[in-house]
């Protein structure tokens, strides 16, 4: 097969249509990125100010300490790209994206490269999965969510952890090392459910030919030792106000719970290893060199120093995402297990879910009738496919367990998994070698298709304020119903807010400014406007009253002014409709609505009756800032 193996210039040079795509895409889109992406974007705007100021000082200590509500590292992958960029916001998500992108599409190359697949299957393959909605942005439909790098390096730590040889290796152990700490650090409990029960099943299934006992034991237990000291760390001397606060008293109790389970599981694991050494036999057995105790050791020292400040805000997260409030709220409009699978059907792609899945069948019919080869050969299956496979098994459950029985519904729960599917299946169809012209016509023609449709996806004109994916069908059945839409909108809304805000502010309107602003406050997303606010030297906050209901607004009287967001309907209703509209709907949706939206709502209901006033407040001036919808202020009386 000869001719169908392309030297490693070529292979590089085609390679790089993954990174160029995304470049392209970023450098076409006007918009920063909503939603989770601003806290990550916050905090690294955070440790570049400090360099920018020179407070170097400063600086050191934000790299450690400068973290949003989820004490997770991926905010350290963006700053970087701001000093490249100067602090230009738009290039920074651009060069992030690229950066992972490739380090995803060359991960996945080498991947195919490791199960014996020929350099040019790889390397369509490869592009195949790296133009892909999972890989591009990491299986949401929003630029420079912490996925986009998780699955960079989920697959990094999957590719040394098949290229070290089960921990042989000393140079790829230490790769697996540095890949596997980067994959907790930026999405924990997800890097966790998925590369430990793989490590596991390994250990089980293949270690007992070449290594020691002693190995296996001292390897698991630094990691259960430095869990125990984090979790130990937040009872003694006393429990710490992060895991009280969450849901109290709930969240204590559990929290005890855990920490006596980790407990048991550490004596219990102490008590074994001196047992043996007692025994002194098969502990102390000669076996080859192998470097996964060592590896083990600095993985967990290294996680441990980075979550030993956090730990208490790592399972306040946790918690709350799991069972709180969070997943509360998430319980809503819970769709059918089919509409799951299809949703993740579509998300993928339905034209190349279906295309491997007809080659998947037709290689195995093709196999068990016109060839004299076994449908499953398991003695002819080399070394790194089987390490793969079982890899692959072991790792896939839990994340769709949790994703078809719990109310973590998004896609990007099981983009990872949707990912590494796609490298087991294509593996199986590209190993059956009687077929390998007749399946690289099929892959190189949907690639052809992909990047065609994504080029006209990408550059076709249009003045969308989001990045939802409105072309034709065709277009959503090829790259994935939410691949988003760059966003080329010519009229700037948060511009024009922030204008509007400068120049009243300018005026004494204000000093201090609180955002009444819901979850989905279209067309201003939140977060991103506070975020907004902030780098353009605005003091802006969140409006979060304690106690706040249609009849108590006592707490209004610390505020200074409030800005809120009106849609044209809103705006010229007669203040008595609009009351009577907003108490129903907070009547009929009071135990759906996030903790903002109550508030906002219930702020709303306030002003439709006229009653500002009774607080001291007046609505003092509105901005159409975009068409049909308007920002207006609201100052305390003086």
């Amino acid at each position: 097969m000869k001719n169908l193996n392309l030297n490693n210039e070529l292979s590089l040079f085609l390679l790089l249509l993954a990174p160029l795509f995304s470049f392209i895409w970023h450098l076409e889109n006007f918009q920063f990125p909503i939603s989770d992406s601003v806290e990550y974007l916050d905090s690294a705007y955070s440790i570049y100010l400090f360099l920018e100021k020179g407070e170097y000082l400063n600086f050191l200590i934000s790299i450690f300490n400068e973290r949003g509500w989820r004490p997770i590292a991926f905010q350290l992958y963006i700053f970087p790209f701001m000093i490249i960029s100067s602090g230009d916001i738009l290039s920074s998500v651009l060069m992030t994206h690229v950066f992972f992108n490739t380090l995803s599409t060359v991960m996945t190359y080498k991947i195919f490269r490791s199960l014996s697949i020929n350099t040019y299957s790889s390397v369509i393959s490869a592009l195949i999965i790296g133009l892909s909605f999972n890989i591009m942005f990491g299986g949401q439909p929003i630029p420079l969510f912490a996925e986009v790098a998780f699955i960079a390096f989920l697959l990094g730590s999957i590719y040394f952890l098949i290229k070290s040889d089960l921990f042989k290796t000393k140079r790829n152990s230490r790769f697996f090392v540095l890949f596997f700490t980067l994959t907790i650090l930026t999405r924990p409990i997800e890097g966790l459910i998925i590369l430990l029960p793989a490590l596991g099943i390994l250990i089980f299934k293949r270690y007992s030919n070449y290594i020691s006992l002693r190995e296996i034991l001292g390897g698991l237990l630094y990691p259960i030792f430095f869990v125990w000291l984090l979790f130990f760390s937040r009872i003694f001397p006393e429990v710490s106000s992060s895991v009280i606060k969450v849901d109290p008293p709930y969240s204590e109790e559990i929290f005890f719970y855990l920490t006596y389970f980790v407990s048991i599981i550490l004596f219990f694991l102490i008590a074994i290893i001196l047992f043996l050494k007692i025994k002194n036999n098969i502990f102390y057995s000669n076996s080859e060199v192998n470097y996964f105790k060592r590896s083990f050791f600095v993985s967990s020292l290294v996680l441990w120093i980075w979550y030993t400040p956090r730990f208490g805000s790592l399972y306040g997260w946790v918690y709350d995402t799991s069972i709180g409030d969070t997943f509360s709220y998430l319980k809503t409009d819970i769709p059918l297990y089919s509409d799951l699978i299809l949703s993740a059907i579509k998300n993928n792609g339905e034209v190349l879910t279906y295309s491997i899945i007809f080659l998947l069948i037709l290689s195995f019919f093709a196999r068990l009738f016109l060839t004299k080869d076994k449908l499953f050969d398991f003695k002819n299956i080399d070394a790194g496919f089987e390490n793969f496979t079982i890899i692959l098994l072991a790792s896939i459950p839990i994340p769709i367990i949790l994703f078809f029985s719990t109310h973590q519904i998004t896609y990007r729960k099981i983009s990872p998994v949707m990912v590494l599917l796609a490298i087991f299946t294509l593996t199986l169809i590209l190993k059956n070698h009687r077929f390998n012209y007749l399946n690289n016509f099929f892959i190189t023609l949907y690639l052809f298709l992909h990047i065609t449709f994504l080029t006209n996806h990408i550059y076709k004109k249009e003045d969308n304020i989001t990045w939802i994916h409105n072309s034709n069908k065709i277009s959503k059945m090829i790259l994935g119903y939410q691949y988003p839409k760059p966003i080329k909108f010519t009229v700037d809304r948060y511009e024009n807010l922030i204008s509007f805000l400068k120049n009243e502010r300018n005026k004494n309107f204000y000093t201090k400014l609180t955002l009444v602003l819901k979850d989905d406050e279209y067309p201003i997303e939140r977060y991103l406007f506070k975020f907004m606010c902030r780098i353009n030297n605005l003091q802006c906050k969140f409006f979060y009253p304690q106690n706040l209901s249609k009849g108590d607004f006592s707490e209004l009287n610390s505020e200074e002014a409030l800005l809120i967001i009106l849609s044209e309907e809103h705006y010229v209703m007669p203040p008595k409709v609009l009351g009577k509209k907003i108490s129903l709907y907070i009547e009929e949706n009071s135990e759906k609505m996030s903790v903002a939206d109550i508030n906002a709502y219930n702020f709303l209901y306030l002003m439709s009756k006229g009653q500002l006033s009774e607080y001291n407040f007046q609505l003092k001036k509105c901005y159409n800032f975009i068409e049909n919808f308007h920002s207006c202020l609201i100052r305390k009386i003086h």
